[in-house]
């Protein structure tokens, strides 16, 4: 991943123009922006490894290789990291119509999945 297919958007701009996305269908399936928001927090915030995420965010911040993937307002991947961003108050994450989940240690964020499609356990 290159750096001029990395952009660093507001988490407000993500909050307001995103439609869709991959984990949890189009926004409009839910009563309203709220609802998906809530849904798509509470059960991101809930894994098991979150925790070791938001503290690795923590520590080390964002590298341009662990960009949310977001594209045309829709969350591709990176779901757990948006999630981490907006309860750390962040400003901005990077994002970039691929994701990525490289940090700059050189180890791939990784998620190991329940039959519910949950994360139960995040390596880093």
């Amino acid at each position: 991943m290159t750096m001029d297919e990395i952009t660093w958007l507001p988490v407000t701009t993500i909050l307001r123009e995103t439609w869709c996305s991959c984990d949890f269908g189009a926004v409009s399936d839910y009563d309203d922006d709220t609802h998906f928001w809530q849904h798509l927090i509470s059960n991101k915030a809930a894994d098991s490894g979150f925790g070791h995420l938001v503290d690795s965010i923590l520590e080390h911040g964002f590298a341009e290789s662990s960009a949310v993937g977001w594209y045309d307002g829709e969350i591709t991947e990176g779901h757990h990291r948006l999630v981490a961003a907006i309860l750390l108050g962040m400003d901005e994450v990077p994002t970039s119509p691929y994701g990525g989940s490289w940090y700059p240690n050189g180890r791939r964020l990784s998620a190991h999945y329940n039959d519910d499609h949950h994360a139960i356990d995040i390596d880093v």
